[in-house]
């Protein structure tokens, strides 16, 4: 399967120290050169580094683009353009951000988070379960909005 990834789900997996991990799982990811650029808080050489593809907005993409922004206003231009690739590539999408995600779907995008990544780590034996946990926990430490509920049940699942 191949994935856009957008900016909160590489700043997650870097909290949580996963982003080699990630890149083991029978995935391809891709990410928009904006996107990239708004990664302040990682080195994005280290995305680089492990086979991340960079994606470019060609001219015939802004129509779409300029489309996507006035129908979901809730959404950043950047997050936006990822949607834009996963249209036009037809990847699936992978995001934390809801407003995006909501688009995504309206839009007929396969949409999954970090959430969804973790549970492949841990099912793969990539990462072992209390791993999983303390990556998860960072996150949350760090402030990442993931859904209460389905934190509390893998938490659950992970430290038994």
């Amino acid at each position: 399967m191949k994935f856009v990834v957008d900016a909160s789900i590489w700043i997650d997996l870097s909290i949580g120290d996963l982003i080699a991990e990630t890149f083991t799982l029978p995935f391809e990811y891709a990410v928009p050169d904006v996107v990239l650029e708004e990664l302040q808080s990682m080195d994005p050489g280290v995305l680089r580094a492990c086979g991340i593809h960079e994606l470019t907005l060609a001219p015939d993409d802004y129509p779409l683009l300029r489309e996507l922004i006035s129908r979901y206003p809730g959404p950043t231009t950047r997050d936006l353009t990822a949607l834009v690739c996963a249209l036009r590539d037809g990847m699936a999408l992978m995001s934390g951000d809801g407003q995006l995600r909501t688009a995504a779907e309206a839009e007929g995008v396969r949409v999954h988070g970090v959430l969804w990544l973790l549970d492949r780590l841990v099912e793969r034996s990539t990462v072992p379960p209390s791993r999983a946990a303390d990556s998860l926990e960072a996150m949350l430490a760090a402030g990442a909005r993931l859904p209460q509920a389905e934190c509390g049940r893998r938490l659950a699942k992970w430290r038994t």
